[in-house]
């Protein structure tokens, strides 16, 4: 899990607040996929406790999957973002053992530079 304190998002870049929302244009060539291609929406849908933290619930929407989509679980803080569990991943073996790693500390800038603290 990242640290209390650090370079983490002191700006704020990071879209974890209920009802943020967006979608993309995904394109796979995964064999199983129900569809080569699709839109796909992520949205914050509340709160949930995750390794004793409040993290913020990221559902993603995906018509190319059969599941129809799953949940991320992130926690914010002044040392960078953390991806604490993916329901999606569940029975991966890789996955359960990197639970709470971090995903993000260093800080975010605009698009047109990015340095690591």
């Amino acid at each position: 899990m990242a640290p209390s304190t650090g370079p983490g998002d002191t700006a704020s870049y990071f879209p974890n607040a209920t009802g943020d929302q967006w979608s993309f244009n995904y394109t796979t060539n995964e064999t199983t996929a129900l569809s080569p291609d699709a839109i796909v929406g992520v949205a914050v849908n509340g709160t949930k406790i995750v390794q004793g933290v409040s993290a913020a619930v990221f559902t993603r929407t995906d018509p190319t999957v059969a599941s129809g989509g799953s949940d991320q679980y992130f926690y914010v803080n002044g040392g960078g973002v953390t991806l604490l569990r993916n329901d999606s991943d569940s029975g991966h073996r890789l996955t359960v053992a990197l639970r709470g790693t971090l995903s993000n500390r260093f800080r975010s800038v605009s698009a047109r530079s990015c340095s690591r603290a």
